[in-house]
């Protein structure tokens, strides 16, 4: 309930803020200086808004453009010859700072608790929180303190450090912790899938990825869910439809992917693959998504679930 209590009062309090024009990263959200003891502000934070992000983000502005960014502050701390940059963005939206995150969180990162899924890797630490997507970035010096400096900057972050509630579209027995990804566009190579979240899953030994996308309305996701049959009835020999999977659904086999499940239900698309499972397995793991209403409920039967 005091999660929920936190979304609500978050929820509210950008919404007002985003209606009077007036929406930005409040300084008490921010590290303060000498928070951590002998760390202090070497000047006044920077601002940085979707015109001006280029400046401080040369080559990679455009991709956190298209994950929603909003605004940015960046403050510099030192302490004797140690400077370490704090980047706080605000994408706007908690699975957009999540989806910002997975996609630069590198391989063989140390975990590090602060916010959420927090790691560091070198001399940078990152997580994120709500609809914040954080990064601490050594300058110079070996800065010991890294990690010290990362979890006293969650603490001033109001937002929930939880995984956005549309991951509990996705069944949680059998996935893999830490496998889960959103991709806001472009999903899977196909430039009509947006909106889609995934995780990976492992039963019996046996690996599978399962993707849900959403496509907003109904009408869209029978638009989507068509072309992905366009699609694989003119490459797969393999295509044939599956009987008793909610509205609609077919199987088919992808040279990447290997064999593939595409169903929908109501205004979502729902893809399972895998190169080990059979039909049976992918079905039977499709059959265990029970999409949620915003609220948290879970929604009715099979092919009658509404997200609103």
């Amino acid at each position: 309930m005091r999660y929920w209590r936190k979304v609500v009062l978050w929820v509210c309090a950008a919404a007002a803020l985003t209606a009077a024009g007036a929406w930005a990263i409040p300084a008490s959200y921010l590290l303060p200086s000498n928070r951590v003891k002998g760390w202090l502000w070497r000047k006044p934070p920077s601002v940085y808004t979707p015109r001006t992000l280029y400046r401080h983000l040369d080559g990679a502005a455009d991709l956190y453009l298209s994950y929603g960014f909003r605004q940015a502050k960046t403050v510099e701390f030192y302490r004797g010859p140690e400077v370490v940059t704090l980047d706080v963005y605000d994408m706007a939206r908690p699975i957009q700072a999540f989806g910002i995150f997975a996609s630069e969180r590198p391989e063989g990162a140390k975990p590090l608790r602060a916010g959420a899924q927090g790691y560091t890797v070198g001399g940078l630490a990152a997580f994120w929180k709500g609809p914040f997507y954080v990064k601490l970035s050594v300058v110079e010096g070996k800065c010991e303190a890294l990690e010290a400096l990362a979890k006293a900057a969650s603490m001033y972050l109001p937002a929930p450090a939880e995984l956005p509630i549309e991951f509990r579209y996705l069944p949680t027995a059998h996935r893999v912790r830490g496998s889960e990804r959103y991709v806001k566009r472009d999903a899977l190579g196909h430039r009509f899938l947006r909106e889609t979240i995934s995780a990976d899953y492992n039963v019996d030994g046996k690996t599978a990825a399962l993707y849900i996308s959403d496509a907003r309305a109904g009408a869209t996701a029978r638009l989507v869910y068509g072309k992905l049959a366009d699609y694989y009835r003119s490459r797969s020999k393999d295509f044939a439809p599956v009987e008793g999977l909610w509205e609609k659904a077919f199987t088919a086999v992808d040279d990447s992917l290997g064999r593939v499940l595409v169903t929908r239900q109501g205004q979502f698309v729902i893809i399972a693959a895998s190169r080990e499972m059979t039909r049976d397995q992918l079905r039977a793991l499709v059959k265990q998504v029970a999409l949620v209403k915003a609220g948290g409920r879970r929604g009715g039967a099979p092919g009658k679930n509404k997200r609103r």
